[in-house]
């Protein structure tokens, strides 16, 4: 029975000391936070997770950022900010955007590659193009460039003509490789085609299994040499088998579904229902079409009313219009080509069902609705007359003219101090700035006493 009892009290003990994720970490007016929502929004943001459950202040504080801003989410909700024209103009490009990124590393990752490969061994004989005088290196001069190419290079026919005569390559790769491979007797691993480059490439691809180059060749800044040990056909399933090294082999199979995944965004781009025509983009016809994937299309109106819509909102800021001459104006083009694209292929392929990425644009929704709703209900209203802009003007004029004074035998220290009309829009924009942040951070508090919002520091993991 005593044995039964402390089993039991085990338990209880195991089962409430674990921490699960209906767990209630803060509490609000009307709702609660949750350790699963929580863990969840710190891993949407690329938090690393197990450095801040060591933590319990980090804990403390990225709770809090993410209640503030559940808070403000509610009460922009409430206040049916997200039918705000602005808000689904602003989110619904961001979202293109989103899509295009997310989608192209799925591409990258499922993407399947077949590449020819070679296990290759190397003698690299470098080319000094430099010479000692006066203890200094100085660059050889063309001629003398030429000739140390000549004599590398008939070094290279006299350990081709030792391996005619038998002599194994591992051992001569060993004694003259310049290299680090000397060490493991030249041994590169598995080359693709295009992975050394083309010159590199068709050396090497034009030899069969167990040969090696007759005449060495001239590549970058050495001579070369090559054995072709072994020629294979990596895939997706069998590269991890095939290159022992781990770290090679994850490396190369990265590099392998980015070229093609490439490939395939390439053949997307040039898709029978896609046409791109950017000779249209400073067209007097706002009709005219700059693009069209589909039945969609894109038009010099488009690009018209995101310039004028982006340079209200810099203006609204405090901040520079933007200048979009044709070469600007073209890589913005270009860029939403590739989104309008990437989002057609993303829909086809069921991407807008994909758990994961309902998950994770559902946090960068979030983001940008409590975002821009601070920043139209709060921000913009932060304005900075030019009397106060003056006034720290001149008072930064005074402590410069007072410090020059002190330091009068102190040559060079002191730059010309410019002229109010250079400086203004600068100081202006600087001076909003803090006042933005003031007014912030008061809406912060505000939001979180109005709320009656409180963590449950207990429930916190680390120390």
């Amino acid at each position: 029975m005593k044995v039964l009892m402390i089993l039991m009290v085990s338990f209880i003990v195991i089962f409430t000391g674990c921490k699960g994720d209906s767990d209630i970490l803060a509490t609000y007016n009307g709702g609660d936070i949750k350790r699963g929502e929580f863990y969840s929004w710190l891993k949407n943001h690329k938090v690393n997770l197990k450095k801040t459950l060591e933590k319990k202040n980090e804990q403390k504080n990225r709770l809090k950022q993410y209640g503030i801003q559940k808070l403000t989410l509610n009460e922009a909700k409430s206040k049916k900010f997200e039918q705000n024209e602005k808000f689904i103009r602003i989110s619904s490009l961001i979202k293109g955007n989103f899509i295009a990124v997310f989608w192209k590393k799925k591409i990258s990752e499922k993407t399947e590659f077949k590449e020819e490969a070679i296990k290759t061994r190397q003698i690299k004989l470098f080319v000094k193009s430099y010479k000692k005088k006066d203890k200094k290196n100085v660059k050889l001069t063309e001629s003398e460039l030429e000739n140390e190419y000549k004599q590398e290079v008939k070094k290279g026919e006299e350990i081709i003509a030792q391996l005619d005569k038998g002599v194994s390559f591992e051992e001569l790769a060993k004694k003259h490789n310049s290299s680090r491979v000397r060490k493991n007797g030249g041994d590169i691993g598995y080359i693709t085609i295009g992975q050394k480059g083309p010159e590199f490439g068709k050396h090497l691809f034009s030899l069969k299994n167990g040969e090696y180059s007759k005449q060495p060749f001239r590549f970058g800044k050495a001579i070369y040499i090559l054995k072709a040990e072994k020629k294979v056909i990596l895939d997706n399933d069998n590269i991890d088998d095939i290159i022992e090294n781990k770290s090679k082999a994850k490396s190369l199979k990265r590099r392998l579904q980015q070229l093609a995944s490439r490939k395939y965004f390439k053949n997307l781009k040039n898709g029978n229902n896609v046409k791109l025509m950017t000779e249209n983009i400073e067209n007097k016809d706002k009709n005219s079409i700059i693009f069209s994937v589909g039945e969609f299309k894109y038009r010099v109106k488009d690009l018209d009313s995101f310039i004028l819509y982006g340079n209200e909102s810099l203006v609204k800021q405090g901040r520079k219009p933007i200048k979009f001459d044709l070469k600007l104006k073209t890589k913005w083009v270009l860029n939403q080509f590739d989104v309008v694209v990437l989002g057609k292929d993303f829909v086809k392929n069921g991407g807008d069902k994909d758990l994961d990425f309902l998950s994770k644009w559902n946090t960068a929704y979030n983001d940008i609705l409590s975002g821009y709703y601070k920043q139209e209900m709060v921000v913009n209203s932060v304005n900075v007359k030019e009397s106060v802009v003056k006034d720290y003007y001149m008072k930064s004029k005074k402590r410069y003219n007072e410090s020059k004074k002190k330091n009068k035998k102190k040559k060079g220290k002191f730059k010309k101090f410019e002229s109010y009309s250079k400086v203004k829009d600068n100081l202006k924009a600087m001076i909003k700035a803090d006042k933005i942040k003031s007014v912030i951070k008061n809406y912060d508090r505000a939001i979180v006493q109005k709320s009656n919002f409180k963590m449950l520091l207990k429930e916190l993991e680390g120390k």
